[in-house]
């Protein structure tokens, strides 16, 4: 099955092909020969596409027709394009270039991929084994850790955002995509809530699985609140629910904020006791108790990735995470080093004990503390060496 830079509906709506913001045969900016629809997500809609310099098969991403008159949107959509193009990854969607149409609408140039996203997948295939979700959600944190060294924080981890490409030789390479709410792209446009015809988007993000922090402050961004959402990606695809999802987006951020967490044991008993724990680490309430970054996650999950894969998908453990400042943009390598945001500059990172206190007839832990005296990370249930390597 062919799909683009981003696919949402499993099969195309017909409504929505009716009123499509490019019609099959239009040439945009002079060299973009529009194809098929392929597919739609909130705001913007998918096609095939061929540059006729290149004759290169190419994605374009173009707002949907009704978002057109918000100018607020239009920049969101600009800013998506310039935070996505500082990102160089083989597991982030590359972003070439960014058009106009005739009518002025702007237009995202994006690689085209064969393939499908996670939910698509997921819908069809059921949950994937343990070793084949480790090694997905290893190369979904190799992106996310290039977005955070260049201060890019996500901010909408979720199967729909992780593309399962299709490569030559059969291979299978997972793809970031969207970053229209991450941190850099909002730096840009910050939305105001009220405001605009669609000034109703005051949680930006999915609540199913947003962190705390993003609930209570639209502002808040570190990585650890993208380690939070790949936590859940992986209850998720374990269980075959999120962790805290209820009827509404209003409980279901309320389940967050008061820690009232699904218990992953019950819903899989035969889930090795670590990768439990490695999901209820990224679940800790305060951000403290996390992973301090994506890196140090995938370490943990290393192990449990196929013997076949571990030498392509194997990382090296930060000692700390990266604070969101300005720096140049980075290419190599794909695991940067990591400096926490509590560590102050020209000082040397201690190991961080994080404790996570339950409170009587609750299964999350509800506060975190940490001190910078210890080499471990303690849990109610857990206990995380700093030795641990990967492949061991």
């Amino acid at each position: 099955m062919n799909q683009a830079a981003l696919h949402r509906d499993p099969q195309e709506d017909i409504t929505l092909v009716e009123t499509a913001a490019l019609k099959p045969g239009t040439l945009v900016a002079g060299k973009y020969v529009v194809g098929r629809f392929v597919g739609a997500g909130g705001m913007a809609q998918v096609f095939e596409a061929v540059n006729q310099d290149l004759d290169e098969r190419v994605a374009l991403k173009v707002m949907r027709p009704n978002f057109r008159a918000d100018s607020g949107f239009t920049e969101k959509f600009r800013a998506e394009a310039r935070a996505a193009a500082r990102i160089r990854s083989e597991n982030v969607a590359r972003v070439f270039d960014v058009v106009s149409t005739d009518d002025g609408d702007p237009v995202i140039v994006m690689e085209y991929l064969d393939g499908e996203d996670l939910r698509s997948w997921t819908q069809t295939n059921g949950g994937p084994s343990l070793e084949v979700a480790a090694g997905w959600v290893i190369e979904a944190c190799s992106g996310l850790a290039v977005a955070h060294a260049n201060d890019i924080v996500h901010r909408d981890v979720k199967p729909e955002n992780l593309f399962l490409a299709d490569e030559i030789g059969g291979r299978t390479v997972v793809k970031l995509l969207d970053f229209g709410i991450s941190r850099a792209a909002l730096a840009h446009n910050p939305m105001k809530p009220g405001s605009g015809q669609h000034g109703n988007f005051r949680l930006l993000g999915t609540p199913s699985y947003m962190a705390p922090e993003q609930i209570t402050s639209s502002r808040a961004a570190d990585c650890r609140l993208d380690v939070w959402s790949v936590g859940v990606l992986l209850f998720e695809l374990f269980a075959g629910i999120t962790p805290f999802e209820k009827e509404t987006p209003g409980t279901t951020c309320m389940a967050i904020l008061n820690g009232d967490r699904r218990d992953l044991r019950v819903l899989c008993p035969t889930l090795p006791i670590e990768m439990v724990e490695i999901i209820e680490r990224c679940l800790c309430l305060k951000p403290q108790g996390r992973y301090p970054s994506v890196a140090d996650l995938a370490v943990d999950l290393h192990p449990f990735a196929r013997p076949q894969d571990r030498s392509s998908l194997a990382p090296s453990r930060p000692s700390h995470c990266l604070p969101l400042q300005r720096r140049p943009p980075l290419t190599q390598p794909p695991w940067p080093t990591m400096r926490s945001p509590s560590t102050r500059r020209g000082t040397t990172p201690r190991p961080l004990r994080s404790t996570c206190r339950l409170t009587k007839n609750q299964s999350t832990p509800a506060s975190c503390s940490t001190s910078p005296r210890s080499t471990t990370r303690r849990c109610k249930t857990a206990t995380w060496p700093s030795s641990i390597t990967a492949g061991t």
